[in-house]
């Protein structure tokens, strides 16, 4: 019942009025007052925000999108893949069966996730042939790593691993709340949720970093949404960018983007932002004994260590 009544719950209009909510200008006398409340009730560390003064923050999704001192996050120089986000890990590990884990005994198709394989005429005829296509070379596996954000955590997404972007398909959908309670009721939950699919290659063959919505989300900001050799910072950037929750898309359908010879980005910097608590899938390619350095249920920071040796 629940997973039948749920998609009819206009969820992205709710969130678009929210994001509108959260833009809202708040007067500097009542900041202390409204942010104390969101503070306290999500834990929000704001020893570590820049500023780390409330009052200096205009709306509530300013706060909520604020920026940390980096110092704070240093990237692991041992790691070959470090955490993008500050959460909390579903599951890493192996992707078997072309399927990926979205909780204990529920799981979803990596094709569902990414969706069609583009440059291609004939579709796969399975999960496991996808992946087939999907590697670059037969002797690695693909591995998955997910992990949630809480509406307290630091809310900007940077790059995991030192790679090439070279597509973007942003599939417009619905935008159910993420919470791990909600997975265990949705079991097909991050395919039927507005995301941004950001594929490309690093050192070991295919890499792709997919940022899902969630309710609330007034958007997944994509920073770097154009193909440009312009490089970026841990600062917010220009208005050249993908901005989601669009309401002029129909829910499941997608749109591609090309970067051409792709643009290039090392482990840590920065790729976009949530505008509220959601999640971050990694699909990679790797070495079948690529260790893995998270499991279910750990705490991660932004830089912290995903994977070392591949």
């Amino acid at each position: 019942l629940q997973v039948t009544l749920l998609p009819m719950i206009p969820f992205r209009h709710i969130s678009r009025t929210w994001g509108k909510v959260c833009s809202l200008y708040i007067p500097c006398i009542f900041r202390p007052l409204v942010y104390g409340i969101y503070i306290k009730a999500f834990g929000v560390e704001m020893t570590e925000a820049i500023p780390s003064d409330m009052r200096c923050y205009k709306n509530l999704g300013e706060l909520f999108r604020r920026r940390i001192d980096m110092k704070l996050r240093p990237v692991d120089s041992s790691a070959q893949i470090v955490s993008p986000v500050d959460g909390r890990v579903l599951y890493s590990g192996l992707l078997c069966d072309g399927r990926v884990e979205q909780l204990k005994g529920m799981s979803y198709s990596v094709q569902q996730l990414m969706g069609p394989l583009r440059d291609t005429n004939a579709p796969p005829s399975s999960s496991t042939e996808y992946v087939d296509r999907v590697l670059m070379s037969k002797r690695n596996k693909l591995f998955t790593c997910t992990i949630y954000l809480a509406p307290g955590d630091y809310h900007r997404f940077h790059s995991p691993v030192s790679w090439t972007v070279l597509h973007r398909r942003h599939f417009a959908g619905e935008l159910l709340s993420v919470n791990p309670r909600m997975l265990s009721w949705f079991p097909q939950l991050f395919v039927t949720n507005e995301r941004v699919v950001l594929s490309g290659r690093w050192r070991h063959g295919f890499f792709s970093f997919t940022a899902v919505g969630a309710t609330n989300v007034g958007s997944i900001v994509v920073y770097h949404d154009k193909c440009s050799t312009t490089r970026i910072d841990t600062n917010p950037p220009p208005p050249q960018m993908l901005t989601t929750n669009q309401p002029n898309l129909k829910v499941g359908s997608y749109v591609d983007h090309s970067y051409g010879d792709g643009v290039s980005f090392s482990e840590g910097e920065a790729l976009g932002e949530f505008r509220f608590g959601s999640t971050v899938v990694l699909i990679y390619e790797a070495p079948a004994n690529a260790d893995i350095f998270c499991s279910a249920d750990e705490i991660i920071k932004c830089g912290q260590k995903v994977s070392c040796k591949c």
